[in-house]
């Protein structure tokens, strides 16, 4: 159920905000990019509102780690633990303030909140098989910062960091 409330908050809130007539601009400045942190890769969509601020949707899936591991805690108590924290896929929200240095040259900077399950991962002494156990969801507070450089409409680049994706670039599209 958390899940699915936590999904719901991050799918709903864009189109809530792109549906009020005054934050929503026929000619909006959208991207979509990717980034790479800790062996994980990450996906987001910018949308940029005509006030000035921006809004990144972002996912990170795991991409690296444990094959065969059972999507259940180990059936008895002899087991090693590998790994305490290994995180699954983690979506969120970013608010960002867009600051025109030049009509080619933007910073943003902003903050935002993430939502993530971890795992420990063991391995069963009597088995050697591998088990997910003892979930925990988390949300963690985010920031992020970098610069785009744009031409016309939809043309432009940005390149910045993310506490949580990571290093990223972004390329603009048109929608």
């Amino acid at each position: 159920m958390k899940k699915i409330i936590r999904v719901s908050i991050v799918v709903l809130l864009p189109n809530l905000i792109l549906s009020y007539p005054s934050l929503a601009a026929p000619h909006l400045r959208n991207s979509v990019g990717a980034g790479y942190k800790d062996d994980r890769i990450s996906l987001a969509a910018r949308f940029e509102l005509q006030s000035g601020f921006a809004f990144d949707v972002g996912v990170m899936v795991n991409t690296s780690g444990y094959s065969d591991v059972n999507d259940y805690s180990c059936p008895h108590g002899d087991y090693k633990i590998l790994d305490d924290a290994y995180p699954g896929m983690t979506i969120g929200v970013d608010a960002l303030k867009l600051i025109n240095l030049s009509p080619a040259v933007v910073l943003y900077g902003g903050i935002g909140v993430y939502f993530c399950e971890e795992w420990e991962i063991v391995r069963s002494n009597a088995t050697g098989w591998l088990y997910r156990q003892n979930p925990d969801s988390k949300v963690a507070p985010t920031y992020s910062a970098g610069v785009k450089f744009q031409g016309e409409a939809p043309r432009g680049v940005s390149f910045g960091y993310h506490s949580i994706r990571g290093a990223n670039i972004m390329l603009e599209i048109r929608l």
